[in-house]
C-alpha cells in the first residue's frame, strides 16, 4: 500500500492568528508504504490557543515512528496522547496565562492496510469512498447529544451561544480520546480538517470537490485539492482558521 498526502493551512478571514496545526509523516515519499497525518485547531485564548496546538504537534514527534506498524497501532497512538494530555495540563496549570490552554486533535496512521484514528474535540475525520463522503469522528460538542437525539436541529444548533463549547479537548482534566480503524481501500481519500472547513462547507461540497481528483491522482493534485477545499470555505466567509489534511490510497 501506498500512499500519498497533502496539507494546507489558511488564517482564515476574521482571525488575527492562526491556531490551527498539522502534520504528515514521513515527510518524504520514499520513506515506506505508510503515512500518518494529524490536524490541531487551539483553544484557549490568544495566549493559550496556538501554543496548545503548536505543543500537540510538538509531542507528536516524539512518538517511536519507527514501531508504529509493527504492534497495536492504536494502543500506541492512546499511549501517546495520554503523554501529551498531560504535558498540556502541566504546561497550563505552571504558567500563568495558559489556565485553560487545549487543543482539539484528530490523527490517523494508515499502515498495513488499515487507517488507524485517535480523535478528541471537533476537528474531524471523513472517509471519502465510492463517490461517497462518510464522517468517521463525532464532535466533542456540547450540543452533540441534543443533535445525536434529534432534540436539536443543525440550523438551531449553528446559532446557540454554545455551540463551540467543547467537552473534550488535549489538554482537558477529563480526557477520553474516541480511537478505531477500518480497513482500507485503492482510491480511498481520508479528509482530517478543523471546525474552519467543515462549519462553513456544506458536506455535498466538501465531497464534489474530493470527487473531481483525477483515478491516479499525484501529489500535487492532492495540494490542488487542499486547496480548493480552503477556498471553498474562504468563499463561505473564513469566519475562522481553516486546515485541511488529505490522505489517498494508491493501493
Amino acid at each position: 500500500m501506498r500512499i500519498i498526502a497533502a496539507a494546507l493551512s489558511h488564517v482564515g478571514l476574521k482571525r488575527l492568528e492562526n491556531q490551527d496545526r498539522f502534520a504528515i509523516h514521513p515527510a518524504s515519499l520514499d520513506n515506506g508504504p505508510w503515512r500518518l497525518v494529524a490536524v490541531a485547531d487551539g483553544m484557549g485564548g490568544e495566549a493559550a490557543g496556538g501554543l496548545a496546538a503548536q505543543t500537540a504537534m510538538d509531542e507528536l514527534e516524539l512518538l517511536d515512528f519507527s514501531a508504529l506498524c509493527e504492534g497495536d497501532t492504536t494502543r500506541i497512538l492512546a499511549s501517546w496522547a495520554t503523554q501529551a494530555n498531560a504535558a498540556l495540563l502541566r504546561m497550563g496549570r505552571s504558567i500563568q496565562g495558559l489556565e485553560g490552554m487545549g487543543a482539539t486533535f484528530t490523527v490517523a496512521a494508515l499502515c498495513n492496510d488499515t487507517a488507524h484514528w485517535l480523535h478528541v474535540g471537533d476537528s474531524r475525520l471523513y472517509l471519502f469512498r465510492n463517490h461517497r463522503l462518510r464522517r468517521v469522528t463525532r464532535d466533542h460538542r456540547f450540543l452533540q447529544p441534543l443533535l445525536d437525539s434529534g432534540s436539536m436541529a443543525p440550523a438551531e444548533a449553528a446559532q446557540h451561544p454554545m455551540r463551540n463549547r467543547l467537552d473534550q479537548c488535549l489538554g482537558c482534566p477529563q480526557f477520553k480520546p474516541d480511537m478505531g480503524s477500518f480497513a482500507c481501500r485503492p482510491r480511498d481519500v481520508l479528509l482530517l480538517c478543523s471546525d474552519g472547513l467543515h462549519d462553513q462547507t456544506p458536506e455535498e461540497s466538501i465531497a464534489a470537490i474530493l470527487d473531481a481528483l483525477p483515478a491516479s491522482p499525484r501529489e500535487p493534485d492532492l495540494e490542488e485539492t487542499a486547496l480548493a477545499l480552503v477556498q471553498a470555505a474562504l468563499r463561505q466567509g473564513g469566519r475562522d482558521n481553516i486546515t485541511v489534511a488529505l490522505a489517498c490510497v494508491q493501493g
